[in-house]
């Protein structure tokens, strides 16, 4: 009976001494769960450009607007739904920067992430826009040329994707790292 009173008695001492840390950790698995959720959205719209382009060679100029638009829309819904998925992101991560000085750089990191992300949405939502204008004018009758800015602003706002998704794999390397160093057992 002594030694389970004592075991009682350790045991209450370490969630003392650890309470703390644990809603640390706790907040910070949180933040990292809400992100893997963003970035789960997000891959619905990175979908996109391959969509339409399959759209645009597939479909008969008639059903094609129709196509693109639809296409459009809902992908602008999934831009929607991972704006607000990075935004419930955010708000985890400034709630872990507040919480404890020790997660702190995990919680910069993934608000840099998250601004990041928020990049590509707006490229999307550009390139959407775009995609959806040039379908709506298909088939194109007029000189080659006067297409020609639309395009290269279409190429413009995919490579701008590009460099911010290395950038992004990059920092959630980093910030992975960050995460495992802080909650895995030393």
């Amino acid at each position: 009976m002594r030694i389970f009173a004592m075991a009682v008695v350790t045991l209450v001492f370490l969630v003392l001494v650890t309470g703390c840390g644990s809603q640390a950790a706790q907040q910070a698995s949180q933040a990292r769960s809400s992100y893997i959720s963003a970035r789960a959205v997000l891959v619905g719209v990175q979908e996109f450009p391959a969509r339409m382009e399959n759209a645009l060679r597939s479909q008969a100029s008639p059903d094609l607007i129709a196509k693109a638009q639809e296409l459009a829309a809902s992908t602008r819904n999934l831009v929607s739904s991972a704006n607000s998925a990075f935004t419930s992101c955010r708000q985890n991560a400034e709630k872990l920067k507040g919480s404890d000085k020790e997660y702190t750089p995990y919680a910069e990191s993934l608000l840099l992430l998250v601004g990041m992300n928020e990049q590509v949405l707006a490229s999307y939502s550009v390139l959407i826009g775009l995609s959806n204008s040039l379908a709506s004018s298909a088939p194109y009758t007029g000189p080659p040329n006067d297409l020609m800015p639309a395009l290269n602003r279409l190429d413009d706002t995919v490579k701008q994707i590009e460099q911010v998704m290395d950038r992004i794999e990059q920092q959630e390397a980093e910030a992975e790292q960050l995460y495992q160093s802080l909650t895995q057992p030393a």
